[in-house]
């Protein structure tokens, strides 16, 4: 699905994407509040200043995303793939990354890093403060981010 027709059907009222590819879609500052995008190809997308306020993205790739200053509150991303994902910047109030990979994402300043993260992989992740966790499991996230389930 290409940039146009899938913002088409977005202002048409449609919110359940599941199952769509959208590698490498531009949709740098859309406004996509509550989608539902479960089981989808996002890998290489730029979401830059996007509002993702509340969406869904269970088992979706995020692989090479770029979602620098990104809306991410309230957002559940439960056994997707951020490897190597930018989140620079981003919104990360009351996120679910249950059971999520990652490895090599870059959350430096990101804004309120509040959630769940059980079963979550991380592996060279930078973390808000930029520091770098490098033990994929991370026993000590929940006492250094103040994380709560």
């Amino acid at each position: 699905m290409n940039k146009q027709e899938f913002l088409k059907y977005y202002m048409a009222g449609q919110r359940v994407f599941n199952g769509t590819v959208l590698r490498g879609i531009d949709l740098n500052g859309a406004n996509l509040e509550r989608i539902i995008l479960n089981d989808v190809d996002l890998s290489n997308t730029n979401l830059v200043n996007a509002n993702l306020e509340s969406a869904d993205f269970s088992n979706t790739d995020f692989t090479n995303a770029n979602l620098s200053g990104a809306n991410l509150d309230y957002s559940k991303w439960c056994g997707s793939n951020l490897t190597n994902a930018n989140l620079t910047n981003a919104s990360l109030t009351s996120i679910i990354f249950d059971g999520a990979n990652l490895t090599g994402t870059n959350m430096i300043n990101a804004d309120n890093l509040i959630g769940s993260m059980k079963d979550a992989v991380f592996y060279n992740t930078i973390m808000p403060d930029g520091s770098v966790f490098t033990d994929p499991h991370h026993g000590f996230l929940r006492e250094t981010w103040e994380l709560k389930d």
